[in-house]
């Protein structure tokens, strides 16, 4: 998440999963090669989120919140009930008695538009980027819970009802292809799911466009940034440990350690086995990122110690394969 800048909040609903700061390596389990595969759950003790890090509670009767957008519009932010449908629904109507007559796809995936077809009675909008389209299109089983949009759109597109104004833009792939950035003009504030930590860099298809995406959001005149998951907002942290993980890989890659050295053992257990060689390459380069991402970051920003390792892994690659960062496998 990013960007917080005040306790204003935005329309959005997520899944709660709550972790918190930095792995210990020492008991996990190895392949034959001597490879570790990250931080063992069942065997290492996740620190407790800060008050901070975990953001507003959520009310354990009703298994939501609500919140307004300052003066202009309520928001749905977070649920915590397994199937959010009902949830939703009572939502909604403990704040207007008009139809959902408009559903904006962020994107495709359906941890974020699984309940696009809750309201299939009074939607007459399915609002998506073409890319959002192609992507639904694609499934090989086409998917009644997240209906095909009828209104397409490239670059930009604006939903106005009443006195509310949407700016839909799309900016190119980042998290996946078509996923938008949702601006509300009359609150001050934008929403781009998927961005900041959680696991495997959010499961991104396009790293240097997510990287990039943290960034696009500051060219908008914002006062809070939702990104989807988790109840908290955005804080200019999530950016800057994006940043320092891309560098720290980068630092790793190039000349960070004796690859050699470090790779001696592998070679011995496994000669020949060039496949395990590099991989336990990649882990070692993985693992000196992880670690100096932590000395800076640890305490500050929850889910380092969750999902830390794993985002070091999959960030490992974009310096090698987007930027031209081989360090000793330079040609």
């Amino acid at each position: 998440m990013l960007f917080h800048r005040s306790t204003t909040t935005f329309l959005a609903l997520a899944l709660t999963i709550t972790s918190s700061a930095h792995p210990h390596h020492g008991d996990q389990r190895r392949d034959l090669a001597g490879v570790c595969h990250g931080p063992d759950s069942n065997e290492t003790h996740f620190l407790a989120p800060s008050a901070e890090a975990l953001g507003p509670a959520i009310d354990s009767k009703m298994r939501y919140r609500m919140e307004h957008i300052g003066n202009v519009m309520p928001a749905l932010l977070q649920s915590t009930a397994p199937n959010d449908r009902l949830q939703l629904q009572a939502a909604i109507k403990g704040v207007t008695d008009q139809p959902v007559m408009h559903f904006v796809y962020s994107q495709a995936h359906s941890d974020h538009v699984g309940g696009a077809y809750i309201f299939n009675e009074t939607i007459t909008h399915y609002i998506a980027q073409v890319e959002t389209l192609l992507n639904l299109e694609g499934i090989p089983t086409l998917d009644p819970a997240r209906p095909i949009p009828n209104i397409i759109f490239q670059e930009e597109y604006k939903v106005c009802v009443g006195n509310q104004t949407l700016e839909l833009s799309y900016k190119g792939p980042n998290h996946e292809p078509g996923n938008i950035f949702i601006y509300a003009l009359g609150s001050k504030t934008i929403m781009v799911v998927d961005l900041g930590t959680f696991a495997e860099l959010v499961q991104s298809d396009y790293i240097p466009g997510w990287i990039e995406a943290h960034y696009q959001i500051l060219a908008h005149d914002f006062v809070t940034y939702i990104g989807g998951h988790l109840n908290r907002y955005g804080t200019a942290q999530d950016k800057e440990y994006v940043q320092d993980l891309f560098n720290f890989c980068s630092d790793a890659v190039n000349g960070g350690f004796n690859v050699t050295q470090s790779l001696g053992p592998t070679e011995m257990a496994s000669p020949g086995n060039y496949w395990a060689e590099f991989k336990d390459y990649l882990k070692v380069a993985s693992d000196l990122c992880i670690e100096n991402t932590n000395k800076k970051r640890e305490g500050k920003l929850a889910g380092l110690d969750a999902f830390g390792w794993e985002n070091a892994y999959k960030m490992i690659e974009s310096p090698r394969i987007d930027y031209g960062v081989l360090g000793s496998f330079a040609v």
